[in-house]
C-alpha cells in the first residue's frame, strides 16, 4: 500500500533534506523522493483522476495464453517456460508467423555471429574464450554491430547474442548453447565492471575509467557527466548502456541459463542485480497521470524485463519489479483512452509497445493482467476504425494500410502488438481482421520469404514475433463490411473523429481531428482541424511521419503560416452524427495563437535545479540562447493557464515532475494571433456521399494570403482544373496511360476525386488572384531553419484566396471515373446551396453566427438531416 505524504510539515522537512549539501553527489534531483522511497511506496501527490478499469466479458479470453511462471530458479521463465519450448518449435513448422520470425532470425546470425571473419563472430569467440581484454578492443572499433547495418533502434550484437541463445534451446543445441552461455558470463563480467565504474564515479563525483567505454552512437557505453550523475535512475543515468539496452542481458540469461555452470549463473545474476537493485526508471519521479507515453513503456517495461531475470532468487530487488509493474500499469491507465486511442499516433504508440507488450505478457504470466481491460482491448477497435480499403500490398508505414494523427501518423499496429490480441482473444474477429492487416508476409512463386530491405539484414525484432507466432485467418471481411463495427467513431478524450459512409472497399472516409490532450511537448502535431480523406477505394489526403507543421497538413495557412507547435489545445464545438450526416465543429484560434517552445519549459527559469545536471544541457543551452535574445522575458507571465492544463497540473507540482522527464509547464510564446478560426467537417451519406470542409477565418482586417491545403498521396495528381473545379486522379492505375507533356488517358473504373470549390473570396484586383495549384515540395521543417528535418519529397494541392477573409467551402467527391458528377445552384444570396447528384438533391445553408462562425445545415426531401 502506498504512503502517501500529506501534511505541510513532513513536506517542508523532506526538502530541506534534500537541498542541504549541495556538494555531496544526488541519486534524484532536489525536491525529489529517493529511490528507497519511491520504491517503498512513498507516493508525494494527491490522488490521480480515476479512469474506467472495468473488464472485457468475452469468454474467449484465454488469460493464460502464455503460461504461467515457473518456481523461482527455473529458467527461461521470463515470457517462456520449459514446457513452451513445444509450442515454440510447432509455430516455426506450422505458423507462417512462427517460421518467418525463426527465418528472420537465422539469416540475421548467419549474417553476424555465425559469419566468420565479421566482427560479431570475432567478438563471440573472444567472449566464449573468456579473453574480455581481446573484446572490448572489438567492441571499442568504429563501425556498427552486428552487421555494419542502418542504424535499428537497440539492435546490436547483444540482440544476436540473445536470438542465439533462444535459438539453441529450440533446436537443442548443447554445443552452440555452452558457447553461448560462456559468451554471455564473460560478457556480464565487462558489465558488471561499468556498473561498478558508474557507481564509484558517482560517489567521487568524477569519471574514473574510459576503458569500458564503446564508439557506437546508438549502442555505446560512455562513462561521461551525465553517466555519473543522478545515480539513482537507469534512465537519466543512461545506466541501460552499461548492459547494451534492456532487456536483452536479461533474456541472454534467461535463455541460456540451461547451459551455464554455476559460476556463470553467478556471473550473470551479480550484473543483472547490480544493474537494478534499488533503481527507479522513466516514470518514477511523477504522478500517476503523467505516465502516458511511449518513453514510460520503454523504461519500465524495460527495467521490469531485466529485474525478472532473477525473480525469486538472491540478490533480486522484489520493490523494483512492483514498481515497475506499476509504471506500466499507469502506462495503459493514463497513456490509452476509454475508446482505446493512445496519446500518440497508432504507428508511434507501437515504438513504446516494443517494450510494453512484452512486459504485458510477464505480467499475464504472473497473474496481473491487462489484457482483458476495456480500456485496452478497445484499442483494437480503434486499429480497425483507422484502417484503409485496399490495403493489401501496401507498405506498412505507407499510410495507405491505416492513418492516425501526429508522429507516426502513415503507420500501424506493429505484429508483435496484433500478434499479441490473437493469442489472448484467438476468435475475436475484429483481432483477426487487425492483424491480416499489420502481417502481411507472402512467399514468391518458390515459397521463399522476402529477401531483406537491406539485402543481408533484418532491421526488425523477430524475437516477440517467434514467442508469439499467432497466424491470422484466411476469412475475407471486404475491408472492415463483416465486422458490424460502427461507421463513426468518437473519442471525447482525444477529441479524434473517424467516420464513413459504410463499410467495404467503397467507403467513403473522413477523419477530423481537434486533439486537446497534450500537457506539454509531445508527439502530436500543428493539425488541429486537419482532415484525411479516403474515398474510391484508395486515400486522398493522407498523413505523414513527421510532418510536425501546419503547413503540411490539410489545414488553412496565413501568408505561409499556420498553428503554433508546439501546439496548444483547441475546443471542439460538437458534433452531431446520424444515418444521413455526420458534421464537426472545431475552433483552433488558441492553437494558432500560440507555441510551446520546448527548451523554454522549466529552462529559463535561473533557479531551476535540472540546469546544473549533464542530462538536460543541451535545454539550458537552448535556453539561455532564449535569454541572450531576450534580456526582459519573465517567464511567469508565460505560463499557460489553459483550463485543460489547468486541471493536470494543479496539486500535482511538487518535485516538480515533467513529462519526458525534461518539459515543465508549457510556456507560452505568441505565435499567429487570429480574429477566429473556426472549421466545421460534414460527411453526408446517400447513393452518393461526399465531404464538405467550411473555414471561418480570419486573422485582422488586412489583406492576406490565404491557402487551404490538401496533403495527397504520391499517386495523386490533376486530371483537369475549371476554375473552382479541380478534378485529382490516381495516376499509378492500370487504367491509366501517362502520355507526353501533361496528356493521359484516363479509362474506366479509375479512382478520382473531384473537388469543388464552393466558394472563396476573390479579390478586387483579379490580376492578384492566386491560381490553385499541385504542388511537390520537400516535406521540411521551418524550425532551425535550413537545417531542419527533411523527409520526403510530398504533394498538396492548394486553393489560395487573397482576402481579408478567404470564406473557403470545398466539397469532396471521391468517385470511380464515369461515375455522375455533382451539380451546384447557389441562391442569390449565396446563403445556400443546393447539391444535385443523379436523383440525390442536398440543400446546405450557412447562417452566420455572432461569433463569426456558419452555423451548416442540410436538408434532403424537405427533411433536415443535420445542423450545427
Amino acid at each position: 500500500m502506498k504512503k502517501t505524504l500529506l501534511t505541510t510539515g513532513l513536506a517542508f522537512a523532506f526538502l530541506s533534506t534534500l537541498t542541504v549539501n549541495a556538494d555531496k553527489p544526488m541519486a534524484q534531483l532536489p525536491g525529489e523522493q529517493t529511490a528507497d522511497q519511491i520504491l517503498d511506496g512513498e507516493y508525494m501527490w494527491p490522488n490521480s483522476p480515476k479512469v474506467d478499469l472495468s473488464k472485457v466479458d468475452d469468454k474467449n479470453f484465454d488469460p493464460y495464453a502464455f503460461g504461467k511462471v515457473p518456481a523461482p530458479g527455473i529458467h527461461p521463465r521470463i515470457l517462456i517456460s520449459p514446457e513452451d519450448l513445444p509450442r515454440i518449435r510447432d509455430g516455426i513448422k506450422n505458423t507462417l508467423a512462427g517460421a518467418y520470425a525463426y527465418h528472420q532470425i537465422t539469416v540475421n546470425q548467419k549474417e553476424s555471429i555465425r559469419n566468420k571473419g565479421s566482427e560479431s563472430y570475432e567478438l563471440l569467440k573472444a567472449l566464449a574464450a573468456g579473453n574480455e581484454d581481446l573484446a572490448m578492443k572489438i567492441m571499442k572499433k568504429e563501425s556498427k554491430f552486428p552487421r555494419k547495418q542502418k542504424y535499428s533502434h537497440r539492435y546490436g550484437f547483444a540482440y544476436v547474442l540473445m536470438t542465439e541463445a533462444l535459438d539453441s534451446l529450440i533446436r537443442e543445441d548443447e554445443k552452440m548453447g555452452k558457447e553461448v552461455a560462456a559468451a554471455i558470463s564473460t560478457l556480464s563480467k565487462i558489465y558488471y565492471k561499468r556498473l561498478v565504474a558508474m557507481d564509484e564515479s558517482f560517489k567521487a563525483g568524477k569519471v574514473s575509467t574510459d576503458k569500458y567505454n564503446t564508439p557506437d552512437r546508438f549502442h555505446g557505453f560512455r562513462l561521461n557527466e551525465q553517466t555519473i550523475q543522478l545515480n539513482g535512475d537507469v534512465w537519466r543515468s543512461n545506466r541501460r548502456a552499461a548492459i547494451d539496452g534492456e532487456p536483452w542481458f536479461a533474456f541472454m540469461y534467461d535463455y541460456a541459463y540451461h547451459w551455464m555452470n554455476e559460476e556463470q549463473r553467478s556471473n550473470c545474476r551479480k550484473a543483472l542485480n547490480k544493474y537494478h537493485f534499488g533503481k527507479t526508471t522513466m516514470g518514477s519521479h511523477m504522478p500517476h497521470h503523467f505516465r502516458n507515453w511511449n518513453w514510460i513503456a520503454i523504461g519500465s517495461g524495460g527495467l521490469y524485463l531485466t529485474a525478472l531475470a532473477t525473480e525469486g532468487e538472491p540478490g533480486n530487488d522484489q520493490r523494483v519489479i512492483d514498481h515497475a509493474r506499476e509504471i506500466l500499469s499507469d502506462f495503459v491507465k493514463y497513456g490509452w483512452s476509454d475508446m482505446g486511442s493512445s496519446d500518440e499516433a497508432i504507428g508511434y504508440s507501437q515504438f513504446g509497445l516494443r517494450w510494453a507488450i512484452p512486459g504485458f505478457i510477464g505480467m499475464a504470466r504472473r497473474g496481473d493482467n491487462i489484457w482483458n481491460l476495456n480500456r485496452w482491448k478497445n484499442s483494437v477497435n480503434w486499429y480497425a476504425q483507422s484502417s484503409q480499403p485496399n490495403a493489401f500490398g501496401k507498405g506498412n508505414d505507407s499510410g495507405q494500410r491505416f492513418i492516425s494523427h501526429g508522429d507516426g501518423g502513415q503507420g500501424g499496429p506493429s505484429t508483435m502488438t496484433m500478434q499479441a490480441f490473437k493469442r489472448f482473444y484467438p476468435n475475436d474477429p475484429v483481432v483477426d481482421y487487425v492483424l491480416q492487416r499489420t502481417n502481411q508476409v507472402t512467399l514468391d512463386e518458390n515459397g521463399n520469404f522476402p529477401p531483406p530491405n537491406k539485402k543481408t539484414f533484418y532491421n526488425s525484432y523477430p524475437h516477440m514475433d517467434l514467442i508469439i507466432a499467432a497466424d491470422s485467418s484466411k476469412k475475407d471481411y471486404n475491408d472492415g463490411d463483416k465486422l458490424g463495427l460502427a461507421k463513426t467513431f468518437f473519442d471525447s478524450d482525444r477529441n479524434s473523429l473517424i467516420t464513413r459512409d459504410k463499410w467495404g472497399t467503397d467507403q467513403l472516409q473522413l477523419q477530423f481531428e481537434a486533439r486537446d490532450d497534450g500537457h506539454a511537448p509531445n508527439h502530436q502535431h500543428a493539425d488541429k482541424g486537419a482532415f484525411t480523406l479516403t474515398g474510391a477505394g484508395r486515400v486522398w489526403a493522407d498523413e505523414r511521419f513527421r510532418s510536425v507543421e501546419g503547413r503540411h497538413h490539410s489545414l488553412v495557412i496565413i501568408d505561409g503560416k499556420g498553428q503554433g507547435y508546439f501546439t496548444p489545445p483547441s475546443t471542439w464545438l460538437g458534433m452531431q452524427d446520424n444515418e444521413d450526416v455526420t458534421i464537426a465543429a472545431v475552433d483552433t484560434a488558441y492553437s494558432h495563437a500560440w507555441r510551446w517552445p520546448g527548451e523554454l519549459c522549466g529552462y529559463v527559469d535561473l533557479n531551476d535545479p535540472r540546469r546544473k545536471f549533464a542530462r538536460y544541457a543541451n535545454f539550458t543551452k537552448k535556453a539561455d540562447a532564449f535569454l541572450a535574445k531576450n534580456p526582459d522575458f519573465k517567464w511567469q507571465d508565460h505560463v499557460d493557464r489553459h483550463p485543460k492544463l489547468e486541471k493536470f497540473y494543479k496539486g500535482f507540482e511538487k518535485g516538480d515532475p515533467r513529462i519526458w522527464d525534461e518539459y515543465a509547464r508549457p510556456l507560452r510564446i505568441e505565435h499567429n494571433p487570429v480574429e477566429k478560426a473556426f472549421r466545421s467537417a460534414m460527411l453526408v451519406r446517400g447513393e452518393y456521399p461526399y465531404v464538405l470542409i467550411t473555414d471561418d477565418i480570419k486573422k485582422d482586417d488586412k489583406e492576406r494570403l490565404y491557402e487551404w491545403l490538401m496533403m495527397l498521396t504520391p499517386n495523386t495528381e490533376i486530371a483537369s482544373i475549371n476554375t473552382h473545379e479541380i478534378m485529382l486522379f490516381d495516376e499509378s492505375h492500370p487504367n491509366v496511360e501517362m502520355k507526353p507533356g501533361l496528356k493521359r488517358k484516363i479509362g474506366g473504373k479509375v479512382p478520382m476525386c473531384l473537388v469543388s470549390v464552393l466558394d472563396r473570396t476573390i479579390p478586387e484586383d483579379i490580376y492578384t488572384n492566386p491560381q490553385i495549384r499541385l504542388e511537390t515540395f520537400e516535406l521540411k521543417d521551418a524550425r532551425g531553419w535550413p537545417k531542419g528535418r527533411g523527409f520526403q519529397l510530398q504533394k498538396r494541392l492548394v486553393i489560395p484566396s487573397r482576402a481579408i477573409e478567404p470564406n473557403f467551402k470545398v466539397l469532396l467527391y471521391p468517385h470511380y471515373k464515369g461515375a455522375k458528377l455533382p451539380k451546384y445552384e447557389w441562391n442569390e444570396s449565396r446563403d445556400q446551396v443546393t447539391v444535385t447528384i443523379g436523383k440525390q438533391v442536398d440543400v446546405i445553408s450557412f447562417t452566420m453566427q455572432d461569433n463569426g462562425r456558419n452555423k451548416v445545415s442540410i436538408r434532403r426531401n424537405n427533411k433536415k438531416l443535420a445542423e450545427l
